[in-house]
């Protein structure tokens, strides 16, 4: 980590035109690189997904470049 308190790196938001899909918004400027802090966030979003029955898909924003999952 540089040190640096970053608010909110990883964000979990409805998808404006269909609440069913996830929007996972990933902001770690230059390049999003992952520290331990960052996959410990991950687990603890991804984990609330699994079990949440309201989102059927996920999408990662990694700020300039996407990925559906």
């Amino acid at each position: 980590m540089t040190g640096r308190d970053d608010p909110a790196p990883i964000r979990l938001e409805p998808h404006p035109a269909d609440e069913r899909l996830a929007l996972l918004r990933i902001d770690r400027p230059p390049v999003n690189a992952f520290d331990q802090r960052m996959w410990d966030l991950f687990a603890d979003v991804t984990a609330f997904l699994h079990g949440d029955p309201l989102y059927r898909s996920i999408m990662i924003d990694l700020t300039d470049q996407s990925v559906v999952v």
